[in-house]
């Protein structure tokens, strides 16, 4: 049994036999590896890891580095219908369920993007599909969209206030002018955010 194996194994036998424990590991190679520390495995329908407390964190990630893409917690999923991260408030009444001190990131599918009216996908004279994979099929999602006029002047002005339509039809949302009396012209940008529910 390697190093880290009989550290892991020692670890799980004290918690296994103690109301609480602390765990502080060594600094040196072990420490220093690129490999997680510690790995628990669950290959059943329960959790991984669990940590709970009564007033304190109950887990707490931390990357150190000022430079490096470090991260400090990370969530993963497989699953269409499950979450990579699950933050839920169980009180009575109303609370916080995630706060966030700091700025939001977009990567991969996002779902705050922009879209761009032109001739392929105005479908409507007075309205533009929009496209995109976290919405296409769900009349359930919630779509917020605001105008944006860029400051080099290179995009198009749309006084008309806008709204958003599920295309039953088509399956995929839209954005319209209000005043579907009007036609919505081409190079008309929108930001985009979607929610699913």
């Amino acid at each position: 049994m390697n190093t880290f194996k009989l550290l892991a194994a020692v670890c799980m036998t004290v918690l296994a036999s103690v109301s609480f424990a602390q765990l502080v590991l060594p600094y040196g190679d072990i420490a220093n590896s690129t490999k997680p520390l510690i790995k628990v495995t669950n290959a059943g329908s329960g959790g991984g890891l669990e940590g709970q407390t009564v007033t304190g964190t109950g887990v707490v990630g931390t990357a150190t580095s000022t430079t490096g893409p470090g991260i400090g917690v990370s969530g993963i999923t497989s699953s269409r219908t499950g979450c990579g991260v699950n933050a839920t408030y169980a009180g009575t009444g109303p609370g916080t369920a995630l706060a966030i001190n700091g700025a939001i990131r977009v990567s991969g599918t996002r779902p705050a993007f922009t879209h761009v009216t032109n001739s392929a996908n105005r479908v409507v004279s007075y309205g533009s599909e929009i496209d995109h994979l976290l919405c296409n099929g769900n009349p359930n999602a919630l779509l917020f969209v605001q105008h944006y006029v860029h400051h080099s002047g290179s995009t198009t002005t749309n006084k008309q206030p806008a709204a958003v339509v599920y295309n039953v039809a088509r399956s995929k949302w839209m954005v319209i002018n209000a005043d579907t009396t009007i036609a919505m012209p081409a190079n008309a940008y929108y930001n985009v955010l979607i929610f699913l529910q």
